[in-house]
C-alpha cells in the first residue's frame, strides 16, 4: 500500500484500503480559524448541538484578522474568545500566540508522522512535512469532527514525485516548489497524493519541506507527504509530543503516475499573475518594475528565510520608494529575528515587520495593492483580485529574488548579486 492508505487503513479500523474507496475515519487534529468558525457554529447549532466536545482532536487558531477587533473582525473574534473559554478549548492561539495556521501548530507538538490531521485551510497539506497525512476541509467537516472525532474521506490515488540532486548556488528549494507546480499544473495530479522521495531529500530543511508540502496543493492535489529522516527526527526531538508511528510505502507499490526531478536543472523562478502554475526563470522578468515586495508567512516566513533576505539587505539598501514588508510566520520566528539581531537591519533598511499571521496570503491589511500596481510575494496565492484591484498584479517567487528585487526596483535574478 502507499503511504496515503497506510496511514488512512490506521485510522478507519481496516488492515487494507483501495484508492476510490469512501471511508469514515478518525482524525487526530481538527483546527478551524477565526475565517471558518461562523459556519462551523451555525452547524453546531442546526444540528442541536449538547456542548459535548472531542476536545482532545480540537485547535483553533486566530491568524488571520489579527491587525484590528474592530467592527465585523472584532465581533468575530470576541466570539471565537468566548466559545474558547465556554468549552475549555485548551488549544486556542490567540493574543500572543497566534501565528499563520500552517506553521503554528508544529511547533506546539501535536502534529506527527503517521497522524490523519485536517484543517479549515487547503494549505493545511502543510504537515505532511512531518511525515502525516494533512489536508483542508469545510466547516461542515470540522463541526462534524470537533463533537465526533471522526469524518468521511475517499482514498486518493498516489503519485510519486522523485527528487535527486542538488540546488545550483543562490537557487532555493522556494524555486524548486515552483517549477514543480510548473510541471504538474493544475490538473495531472488533481486529488492525488503526492509521496515526495528521492536523495535531494536530505537536503532540505524543516522549513523548505514546510514550504513545498503547503505549495502543492496548488496542483489541486489532495495530500502532499515527505518521509520522515534524521532531518524530522532532529526537529521532532526538541517538541514534547506523545508517541508516533513513522509510516513507510510498501516496496512494491505501484503509484497512479511517477515524475523525476534533478535539481541541478533549477533556476531562480517567479509565478507570473494569477497562477501559482505559471512560473519562469526569474531571468526572463528583468524589466518588470516592482511597487510593493512582501517576504514570509507561511510559505517562507521562518528564520532560514530571513537570513536570505539580510544576506543582501547587509550589503544593499532598498530602491527607492519601495515597500517591503516582511512576515514571520510565528511568534518563534519573531524571537528567531530578534535574537539573531536582524531586526534592526530590517527596519534600518525601510522594511515593516508585520505580526505572526495569514494577512498576506489572504489579500488584508499592508498585502493590499493599488491600480495596475505590481507585488513581487514569496506567499503561496497570486490569483487575480486577492491582493487589490484586478488591476493590480501579483508574482509569487523565493526570499533571495524578492530581495534582490527590493534593491533593484525590478524583478531581478538574485544570482547577479553573488
Amino acid at each position: 500500500m502507499t503511504v496515503a492508505e497506510k496511514i488512512i487503513a490506521a485510522h478507519s479500523g481496516r488492515a487494507r484500503v483501495e484508492a476510490g474507496e469512501t471511508l469514515f475515519v478518525r482524525c487526530d487534529l481538527a483546527m478551524g480559524s477565526e475565517i471558518i468558525f461562523p459556519q462551523i457554529l451555525n452547524t453546531l447549532n442546526e444540528l442541536g448541538w449538547s456542548g459535548k466536545m472531542e476536545r482532545d482532536c480540537v485547535a483553533i487558531v486566530n491568524g488571520h484578522l489579527v491587525s484590528t477587533r474592530e467592527a465585523a473582525a472584532g465581533t468575530l473574534v470576541a466570539a471565537l474568545d468566548r466559545f474558547a473559554v465556554e468549552y475549555k478549548v485548551e488549544r486556542y492561539y490567540q493574543a500572543g500566540r497566534f501565528g499563520d495556521c500552517q506553521s503554528l501548530l508544529a511547533d506546539q507538538g501535536i502534529i506527527g508522522p503517521g497522524d490523519l490531521v485536517v484543517g479549515s485551510d487547503q494549505h493545511f497539506t502543510t504537515y505532511g512535512a512531518l511525515g502525516a497525512l494533512a489536508t483542508g476541509v469545510g466547516g461542515v467537516d470540522l463541526a462534524t469532527i470537533w463533537t465526533t472525532g471522526r469524518t468521511w474521506l475517499t482514498v486518493p490515488r498516489s503519485v510519486k514525485i522523485i527528487v535527486n540532486g542538488r540546488l545550483n548556488s543562490n537557487v532555493t528549494p522556494k524555486d524548486f516548489a515552483l517549477y514543480l507546480l510548473s510541471v504538474l499544473g493544475l490538473q495531472s495530479v488533481r486529488e492525488c497524493a503526492l509521496e515526495f522521495s528521492g536523495d535531494a531529500l536530505e537536503s532540505f530543511s524543516m522549513a523548505d519541506r514546510f514550504m513545498i508540502c503547503n505549495l502543492a496543493v496548488e496542483t489541486g492535489a489532495k495530500f502532499a507527504w515527505i518521509p520522515v529522516d534524521k532531518i524530522t527526527r532532529a526537529y521532532l526531538e526538541h517538541i514534547p509530543r506523545r508517541k508516533y508511528s513513522e509510516v513507510t510505502p510498501d516496496i512494491d507499490t505501484e503509484y497512479a503516475a511517477e515524475f523525476e526531478f534533478d535539481l541541478a536543472e533549477i533556476k531562480p523562478m517567479v509565478a507570473l499573475p494569477y497562477l501559482p502554475t505559471q512560473a519562469v526563470p526569474a531571468e526572463t522578468l528583468n524589466d518588470i518594475h516592482v511597487h510593493q515586495v512582501l517576504i514570509g508567512s507561511c510559505t517562507n516566513g521562518k528564520i532560514e528565510d530571513f537570513r536570505m533576505v539580510a544576506s543582501l539587505l547587509k550589503k544593499h539598501d532598498l530602491f527607492h520608494e519601495m515597500r517591503l514588508g516582511l512576515y514571520p510566520a510565528s511568534h518563534q520566528a519573531v524571537r528567531d529575528i530578534v535574537d539573531e539581531d536582524l531586526a534592526l537591519l530590517f527596519t534600518k533598511r525601510g522594511a515593516t515587520i508585520s505580526p505572526p499571521s495569514c494577512q498576506p496570503c489572504l489579500g488584508s491589511g499592508p498585502s493590499l495593492l493599488s491600480e495596475d500596481e505590481v507585488g513581487l510575494y514569496t506567499t503561496n496565492r497570486n490569483y487575480r483580485g486577492r491582493h487589490g484591484p484586478a488591476s493590480a498584479k501579483v508574482y509569487l517567487t523565493s526570499p533571495l529574488v524578492a530581495t534582490a528585487s527590493a534593491i533593484t526596483g525590478v524583478i531581478t535574478d538574485p544570482r547577479e548579486f553573488f
